[in-house]
């Protein structure tokens, strides 16, 4: 039987706060290259994308010191390599988002279904599910090799709902990055955005805004479902 109500998270900047070592990272990795990058460039270049999506951006208006045209198989290792540096930033730091495990446990106790979709490779999920201790809460995991399009094309969050067997507009999401929400607002649900990587006023078009998800409870996406019927 379909669930009336079902939760999908987006990971960077949801499950834990990690765009700034993301930038540091990525700081990095452009130094090596030989990448000009500013701060301003994440918004439009990295966040809520796939490294793929975001490396080919770079390669079309920036300049790599090896040349601009990569095959697939240095795609995915420039990818692996930008992702093994933030990993190695990241280590020390790893902290869940405030308020987060508090409802992970709510929704878990209610019998809410929860899936983590998330543009990352694995190779990251990985780490942080298990540095966080959640990979229990969530009955599905989509990664960026399980669909041909990132966000903000809605196919991710389109398949963690087919994963849960819950109704797309029975999905709330969770998403910090404008390019998660349209994806979200694509595949035809709420979306609650939240202020880690954007101001309330850039996402002030999603279904409600939070800081932290000690701001969150069941009862207030039950009646984000209610309003939109």
């Amino acid at each position: 039987m379909k669930k009336d109500l079902a939760v999908l998270f987006d990971m960077d900047g949801v499950i834990c706060d990690t765009n700034p070592y993301h930038l540091k990272a990525w700081e990095k990795f452009a130094e090596k290259h030989q990448l000009h990058l500013e701060g301003k460039d994440l918004g439009y270049y990295i966040y809520g994308r796939t490294n793929r999506d975001a490396l080919q951006l770079f390669i079309k208006d920036k300049a790599f010191a090896n040349g601009n045209h990569f095959s697939d198989d240095q795609l995915t290792d420039l990818s692996e390599e930008k992702e093994a540096l933030f990993r190695d930033i990241y280590r020390d730091h790893v902290e869940l988002t405030a308020g987060l495990k508090n409802f992970l446990e709510e929704m878990k106790q209610a019998s809410v279904p929860m899936a983590l979709a998330s543009n990352a490779p694995i190779s990251n999920i990985d780490f942080i599910l298990d540095a966080t201790g959640t990979r229990s809460y969530f009955e599905a995991v989509v990664d960026a090799t399980q669909v041909t399009k990132g966000k903000p094309d809605p196919q991710i969050y389109l398949r963690a709902a087919e994963l849960l067997n819950v109704e797309p507009h029975n999905c709330i999401v969770m998403e910090d990055s404008t390019v998660g929400v349209e994806a979200g607002q694509k595949a035809g649900m709420k979306v609650v955005g939240i202020t880690t990587t954007h101001s309330p006023e850039e996402l002030s078009h999603t279904d409600l805004v939070i800081d932290n998800f000690a701001e969150l409870s069941i009862n207030e996406l039950k009646n984000l479902l209610i309003s939109g019927h």
